[in-house]
């Protein structure tokens, strides 16, 4: 049997569960405080960042791809807000210098890879 928690990273599913004990608590296992906890900017640890924040990726062009000739490319990817529906996806063709508003595709949906494109 493998459980799968909706909202949360697919590395957290339990792999190989043999029993299901629920508790009022977190049971502070070896594997809780060592795999999923973060160190935030003061120093300070987060426990059970099991959570995904803000994530995108450009599919295409895609890394080390060769563009044909000059001219103009769809930029296309997808994005993930991590608590909720992706509301925008911004796109910097120079480096982050300057931000354009890319269109969301297709349907939005509250904790689901949503596409995007920009001319």
């Amino acid at each position: 049997m493998r459980l799968f928690m909706p909202g949360l990273e697919g590395n957290v599913s339990v792999k190989w569960l043999r029993r299901l004990e629920v508790t009022d608590r977190p049971a502070y296992t070896q594997n809780e405080n060592r795999s999923y906890s973060d160190t935030l900017g003061d120093g300070r640890l987060q426990n059970f960042s099991l959570y995904m924040g803000v994530k995108s990726v450009i599919t295409h062009p895609s890394a080390g791809q060769q563009l044909p000739d000059k001219g103009y490319y769809e930029i296309a990817g997808l994005a993930w807000s991590g608590f909720g529906k992706v509301k925008a996806v911004e796109v910097s063709v120079d480096g982050g210098k300057n931000w354009i508003s890319a269109t969301l595709d297709g349907p939005v949906h509250t904790k689901s890879l949503t596409r995007f494109s920009l001319p």
